[in-house]
């Protein structure tokens, strides 16, 4: 540790380069990519290479952060509530996401699924604009 991180009484983070293991090192970075907040690589990559010594294998981390940013895009979270990837990994929260399956997928190229929205969901929507909306985009079905 350095005197100055010392005297801030700070930890000095290993950073990836200190890493020797290019497949770990590759299997973080296709990880990266995938989840949808990107802060503190470093950090990541410690945690990221403690849930290895865990022995959860690269390809289920991989899947829970594409399954997490396809849950993220599908809400359309805002980034200041989705949670930096280390504390994500340090928590736990990626074991839920691996056997994640999307409410509906639409294949690209492939016509949008038309399945009728059931009129409950806002004819009896507490808020006019919503029924108002829902209301004008019946008309515009009922034309086509």
């Amino acid at each position: 540790m350095s005197s100055e991180a010392w005297r801030k009484g700070r930890k000095i983070i290993p950073k990836r380069s200190t890493c020797k293991d290019v497949r770990t090192l590759a299997d973080f970075d296709w990880f990266y990519a995938a989840y949808p907040n990107k802060r503190a690589p470093d950090r990541a990559f410690r945690r990221y290479q403690e849930r290895r010594a865990d022995g959860v294998p690269a390809k289920d981390l991989l899947q829970a952060a594409t399954n997490y940013a396809a849950s993220c895009a599908e809400q359309c979270l805002e980034k200041k509530f989705i949670p930096y990837p280390e504390g994500w990994l340090n928590s736990g929260d990626y074991e839920e996401w691996i056997d994640w399956k999307p409410r509906r997928t639409v294949q690209p190229g492939s016509p949008v699924d038309d399945t009728p929205i059931e009129t409950t969901d806002f004819a009896d929507h507490p808020s006019p604009v919503m029924r108002e909306r829902y209301a004008a985009f019946l008309k515009r079905k009922a034309k086509r």
